[in-house]
């Protein structure tokens, strides 16, 4: 509820319902930009190997793990060797830094990472202090190039490329800092990161992303099913807008992001349901209701991976 609470306070009601919370709003931006001119100047340095950062400046999803794979693919395609960490939102791992196995589940190691293991076939490391899973990861595997899922703001853990991604339909909300606001630091941040992405929209000094939705798995749904649509996301009217232009008939139900599924969640007057990847990672042992996906992937032009490709080279050739 406070989320949801928070949520309307940010994007939907007028600035000036915000205004109460604006000397917090200061004092955190303040904190922040000291925090990060400190910690930044402490960075520590674990490798002489690349790391490229996909994060956001926002609170909430904007689309950043279907980046993380479309670049993690990309670059395998080069021929690098890449290895992913990632803070691991909500894991109960007994121990970190942790590296995702076969054996793992999505409850214990967290959604994203374990959709990243699952997509990528990289290796994947969870740690809250990203430094540990870069040793890790390096420890245990030949990489020359990480790339971290999120972590924008985790300033220790020193960076070579910064990508920041946006949400183009809800963009800064009403461009006010926590917590008056979304942002976790102010717009003028993009002015110092390499590559700012714009998911779904066009901006000035930016790089569209497109979401492609695949094919429904396992196979079609048939055509006599009712279809619930699950989204427990950063926004969820993105995938029941995908549904929508897909001609995808559905009644929609939105949970909170990263909510962990239970077996009555699936108690449903409809036939079938339909889910985002990074939900039916959480719910692959469900048979109340047959469960269906629709995956998505990121679509970027070619300017974006010429840039990227020359940052990196950059990096490599000093």
């Amino acid at each position: 509820m406070i989320e949801r609470a928070l949520n309307q306070l940010w994007y939907e009601k007028p600035r000036w319902y915000a205004w109460p919370l604006l000397p917090i709003a200061w004092v955190y931006q303040a904190i922040s930009c000291i925090r990060r001119y400190c910690l930044t100047k402490r960075q520590e340095s674990v490798s002489n190997v690349p790391i490229i950062v996909v994060g956001n400046i926002t609170v909430g999803g904007v689309g950043k793990t279907p980046l993380v794979i479309a670049m993690t693919e990309h670059f395998k395609q080069k021929g690098y060797q890449v290895g992913i960490v990632s803070r691991g939102y909500g894991a109960k791992c007994a121990q970190f830094p942790h590296e995702i196995t076969s054996k793992d589940d999505a409850k214990a190691v967290g959604d994203e990472p374990y959709l990243l293991a699952q997509k990528t076939g990289v290796p994947v490391v969870i740690a809250p202090k990203r430094v540990q899973a870069v040793d890790k990861l390096l420890q245990h595997h030949k990489i020359d190039l990480i790339i971290s899922d999120d972590g924008l703001q985790h300033h220790k853990m020193a960076r070579d490329i910064e990508v920041v991604v946006v949400d183009g339909t809800r963009g800064f909300g009403n461009g006010f800092c926590l917590p008056a606001g979304p942002l976790r630091e102010s717009q003028s941040r993009l002015n110092q990161v390499d590559l700012v992405v714009m998911n779904g929209a066009e901006a000035e000094d930016t790089h569209v992303m497109q979401f492609e939705p695949g094919g429904v798995m396992p196979c079609p749904i048939p055509e006599a099913c009712t279809v619930a649509a699950y989204a427990g996301i950063g926004h969820p009217k993105r995938f029941f807008d995908t549904l929508n232009s897909l001609n995808i008939k559905h009644t929609p139900y939105t949970f909170d992001d990263h909510h962990v599924f239970k077996s009555q969640d699936f108690e449903v007057k409809e036939d079938v349901v339909l889910m985002t990847e990074k939900d039916y990672v959480k719910c692959q042992n469900f048979t109340r209701k047959p469960i269906y996906v629709l995956p998505v992937g990121a679509k970027l032009s070619a300017a974006f991976w010429d840039k990227l490709e020359y940052l990196l080279g950059e990096y490599v050739s000093t």
